[in-house]
């Protein structure tokens, strides 16, 4: 809970100004909350800003304080190159610092160095082995480049360290699923089902490769305040109902999502949220405005920008398109992307193996994608 960290640290330093590691503290919290947030909170990196300069002025050129510096270049400003020079720098100072290797690895992963950033992660690895967030972080970057099968075993540490470890979890199912596993995959699901709140599956588009039983658990779950995103809910909701053809409910899904995001869009233009918007308004039969704010992300997050995320994008771009009917669009569109990007054979893997695009696979032009 990053916001009341931030709440913490700012007791902390007021009533020891003189505390650097508070500052210190105080100016990655506030960068957590902006970037976990999907960015939408620049007043926090301003904030984040005042609090590592003053954590300089105490303890300039420490380890924790390079670190920030690092952190504040990645997560505030998207400064992918300084950032690496300060974590580095926090590095030299401490070089068998686990996190320290996996910060650095995370900024390779936007720049679009994967090989680069499994190297840190193996290396965070070694010097942490029983680190279930760097285990996890290991199992993504494996998964992404499409090595599933060697995606599998840190994945399911990362679950033996934390067995209500929700997007590990996830994770996990997929690379199972895709390594021609699809019964264990659904096992993993349920299982995790038993260990997490239920209000986390329906934020989570993964619930499309779990068994109908927790599905139709997922379509009974009433909103509440265990669900944490609320957008997020009705929209996987929504795809779940389009799934057995339930045209009137994907529609009252799909509006009740559309209503969310468009009132977060009106107080911050994010990339995820008018993706997000973009499918709900094409699950409601709206194609002008689902492309508009479908293309809307792409710009605000390209793959020049931020490669790690930038290319998520264009695939949402294209599932729009295909939810509209328009797989002649699509095709081209993800033939493009596959040709150039190193995740492709994990985005293959989604269209061969995810329900989401099960409507599409009689299409020929759409199976020669992946096969």
């Amino acid at each position: 809970d990053y916001r009341a960290a931030a709440e913490h640290f700012q007791r902390a330093v007021e009533l020891d100004g003189g505390f650097a590691l508070a500052w210190t503290g105080l100016g990655e919290a506030h960068l957590e909350v902006h970037w976990f947030s999907n960015r939408r909170f620049p007043e926090r990196v301003e904030m984040a800003r005042q609090a590592i300069d003053r954590a300089a002025q105490l303890d300039g050129g420490s380890f924790e304080q390079r670190r920030a510096e690092g952190i504040y270049y990645y997560h505030g400003l998207l400064d992918y190159e300084r950032a690496l020079e300060e974590l580095d720098a926090a590095r030299n100072i401490r070089p068998n610092d686990a996190e320290i290797h996996a910060w650095s690895a995370f900024v390779y992963r936007r720049q679009g160095n994967l090989e680069g950033a499994l190297t840190s992660l193996e290396r965070a690895f070694e010097l942490d082995p029983r680190s279930a967030f760097v285990a996890r972080e290991v199992g993504t970057t494996y998964m992404v480049l499409g090595r599933f099968r060697e995606a599998i075993p840190p994945l399911r540490l990362h679950q033996a360290l934390i067995p209500a470890g929700f997007v590990g979890g996830n994770f996990l199912a997929f690379s199972l699923m895709a390594s021609g596993n699809p019964a264990e995959a659904r096992t993993v699901l349920r299982n995790l089902s038993e260990r997490a709140p239920l209000a986390d599956f329906a934020q989570f588009g993964n619930v499309l490769l779990a068994d109908f039983e927790l599905q139709d658990r997922v379509i009974a779950l009433q909103m509440s305040e265990a669900v944490s995103d609320t957008g997020a809910f009705y929209l996987t909701k929504a795809f779940l109902l389009r799934a057995r053809g339930e045209s009137a409910a994907v529609r009252i899904m799909a509006d009740s999502a559309a209503a969310v995001y468009r009132a977060r869009i009106a107080g911050d233009s994010n990339a995820f949220s008018h993706s997000s918007l973009g499918f709900a308004d094409a699950m409601a039969g709206r194609r002008e405005p689902a492309l508009e704010h479908g293309r809307r992300a792409t710009e605000l997050l390209p793959i020049s920008a931020d490669y790690w995320e930038g290319g998520g994008r264009i695939i949402e771009l294209a599932a729009i398109h295909l939810l509209l009917g328009e797989t002649h669009v699509a095709v081209p569109m993800l033939r493009e992307l596959f040709d150039t990007h190193q995740m492709a054979t994990y985005w293959k893997a989604a269209l061969r193996y995810h329900p989401l695009y099960a409507p599409y696979r009689e299409d020929a032009a759409f199976r020669a994608l992946y096969e």
